[in-house]
This record gives C-alpha cells, structure tokens and sequence, in this order.
C-alpha cells in the first residue's frame, strides 16, 4: 500500500510540473508618482507572458525589494485581463490548439529611501516546456531584476513597446528590437545575459548561450539593443536583456527583460522587399491624418504621412507555419 501511495505521489507531482510550465516571458518597469527629501514613491509595473497551453496566469506577483538600506516587499494585483497578443492564429489562447501566448499586466506602489543599491526581484514558476535551449526548462524559475540608484533624485525605468515572443522562421536573417524608451534622457545601454533562475541562472544546452540563443549567426548592438539571427532549425529558445540607464556618466538603474524566442519550419525564407523611397519610386505626401506611418514635424504641429510599399517574391498564400491554423 505504500509503494502505491509512493507511486501515486510521483505521478502527481509529474503532472503538475508539466501543467504548471507556462512562463514564455516577463519584464518590469517603475514609474516615479512622488517625492520628498528623504523618499520617493514608485509605482512598479510588471509584463507576464503566458504559454496559453499551461496553467492560469497568477491573479497577483510578490515582488522584493533589498539595498544596504532596508529590505521589503510589496505585492502587484493584476489590471485588466489577458491580452492575446497573436489574435490572428487559432491557438490555445482563444479556443484552438496551437501554441499561443497571453500578457498579464500587474501594478503596485512602493516607497524607498534614497539608496544607491536598490535591487527588486520577481519570479515566476516554471518556465515554458517548449523550450529546448536550456537545461530542464519545466523546473526552472523565470525570474527578472531592476535596479535602482535614487540618490541623485527620482527616477523613471525604461519601457518596451515590443512583445518579448517573436515568432520567426527558420532559415530565415530577422532582426528584433524591444523598443526601448525613457522618458528622462538618460542614455541607455543594452547587453544580452544569461536568463536568472532561483538561485543562479538557467543552464544552456550544447553551442546555445545569451549572445547565441537560437544557433547560427547572431549579432547585437549594445547602443540600440538591436539583434540580429539567422537560426538554422525550428528552436524555442530564451534570453535575458539587460538595459542600464547612465545619467551624466552615473549608473542610475537598470531593468531585465527575459525573452523567448520561437522559429518555426515555414514554407519559404524569403522576406518581402521595400521600395526605396526616392525619385524613382512613387511616395504620397500628406499633411493629414496618418493611415500607415507617422513622422512628427519639426515645429511639432504638423506631421508627414507616407505610404510604403511592398513587393513579396514568395508563393501566395504561403502556407502557415507548423501549428498554426
């Protein structure tokens, strides 16, 4: 009877761990909402990125906060609801069978004295089964950091304005930037890091690295965060950027996006090509409302709206890739 119940506790166990892997990404930022001499007030925002074929994302994150002056922490309640971001595809997300990924977003405040070495961290349980560059994914922890020098007065962290999922093809060159911003100038200064765990950091598999997270090629540009790949096979593969923001040569904080990569087999590698836009190619001209790109004016009241066009050599349609409907 024993042995049963032993049996019966490990075939358990195995099935909620493979349940449970549903972290596919996750970035923090803070916003600065008040200050006086001695504190400044921070509402902390937190992106989550579900794999759709896993368990329900939390209602709520414990994020804690530590420095050589004090230690917390504070809890972040979810806003809003879940947000598909491939709307388009039939997948787990809204009632197909593919693979799919929903964000979270979840917010809170927390008040810190002024400290250089503030450091807030976040984990989540368990990362994405799907994932094949890195050492037994589904008993790892996706765990992201932001760091945070409020000596010098209050500060904003950087935001993204991209997903951390691109879905990409195999064979294919393809350039992904998280589109970055800061609001108070600061420069910025983007390096790729091995993905944390809790403790330590996950474990790559074979050639598979941070600077090379989906094999073949890859280059990065530390000053726009801009990284290239060309991955030779289908691949879910992870990553942790790392953002450091210098305000007249000091380290004033810095924030980690973890990052999940997927390629998948498509039925062509050749992307769509753009026309120049020159005397040889026809540009519309508008100072109207934008339908398709924007560019704000020098004197600010006016923008410039053109149209860009494009040619695609492949096969129409192309067949989707593998998965997707």
């Amino acid at each position: 009877m024993k042995k049963i119940f032993f049996i019966l506790l490990v075939f358990l166990f195995a099935s909620n761990n493979l349940i449970a892997t549903h972290a596919a990404g996750m970035d923090i930022s803070y916003e600065c909402v008040s200050s006086n001499a001695n504190t400044d007030t921070y509402k902390i925002t937190l992106k989550f990125y579900r794999d759709c074929s896993g368990i329900s994302a939390p209602s709520s994150h414990l994020i804690n906060y530590s420095s050589s002056c004090g230690s917390g922490s504070v809890t972040l309640y979810q806003v809003g609801g879940a947000v598909d971001i491939n709307p388009q595809c039939q997948s787990y997300c809204n009632g197909g069978n593919a693979f799919g990924i929903e964000e979270y977003t979840y917010e809170g405040n927390v008040t810190l004295s002024r400290c250089s070495d503030w450091v807030l961290r976040v984990c989540e349980c368990c990362r994405n089964n799907a994932i094949n560059t890195i050492n037994n994914p589904g008993n790892a922890e996706l765990c992201i950091e932001a760091t945070l020098n409020n000596v010098l007065g209050c500060n904003n962290s950087p935001t993204f304005s991209e997903y951390p999922t691109p879905f990409i093809c195999a064979g294919n060159y393809f350039c992904y930037n998280n589109g970055a911003t800061e609001i108070d100038g600061d420069q910025l200064v983007y390096e790729l890091i091995t993905p944390l765990d809790n403790p330590g950091l996950v474990t790559y598999n074979g050639a598979y690295s941070a600077i090379n997270p989906v094999g073949g090629t890859a280059t990065f540009d530390t000053a726009t965060g801009n990284l290239c790949v060309t991955p030779p096979s289908i691949v879910s593969g992870v990553l942790a950027l790392k953002v450091s923001e210098y305000r007249n040569g000091v380290l004033i904080g810095s924030i980690i996006r973890d990052i999940q990569i997927n390629v998948f087999g498509c039925s062509s590698t050749n992307p769509p090509a753009l026309t120049a836009i020159d005397d040889t190619n026809i540009v519309d001209i508008n100072i109207m409302n934008t339908y398709t790109v924007e560019l704000d004016c020098p004197d600010g009241n006016q923008s410039i709206n053109f149209d860009i066009n494009t040619i695609n050599n492949n096969p129409a349609p192309p067949p989707a890739p593998p998965g997707y409907n």
